[in-house]
């Protein structure tokens, strides 16, 4: 296996559409860095399954999945990963449920916008120190 792929961030994207997976991906991707891989899970149970099965460094949550919607997305993720950093990512309908789950334990939230993803992509090399991470 090639040494960039071991020491790389997995970051977990709980996102049901298609188009802003895909836009997601591409901001996050932008700066080409290797040591970041973007894989998403598109059902709520696929990412639970998903983050069960170890390996994932980085969670980033849509709150409104097909099989999931609202505070409990965030509640049964943060049970099941609470040493992972987790990032709600919002669109404008539901900002004041990302600030619950800020404070009640994610990391961040995050606008499904372009200039907030740009903004995001930038601060996750935070999270290759977070003490939990595979890559270390």
């Amino acid at each position: 296996m090639d040494n960039e792929k071991v020491n790389a961030i997995l970051e977990l994207l709980f996102e049901d559409d298609p188009g802003d997976a895909d836009l997601l991906k591409e901001t996050l991707c932008r700066e080409q860095d290797p040591s970041f891989i973007v894989e998403n899970v598109p059902r709520f149970e696929e990412g639970l399954a998903r983050l069960k099965s170890g390996g994932v460094d980085l969670v980033l949550l849509d709150l409104s999945l097909p099989d999931s919607h609202g505070f409990d997305t965030f509640a049964k993720v943060y049970m099941a990963a609470s040493s992972l950093p987790i990032v709600v990512l919002t669109g404008l309908d539901d900002q004041s449920m990302a600030l619950e789950a800020v404070k009640r334990g994610a990391q961040a939230a995050n606008r499904k916008s372009t200039a907030m993803m740009m903004k995001l992509a930038k601060a996750r090399r935070f999270f290759r120190n977070w003490p939990h991470t595979s890559a270390q």
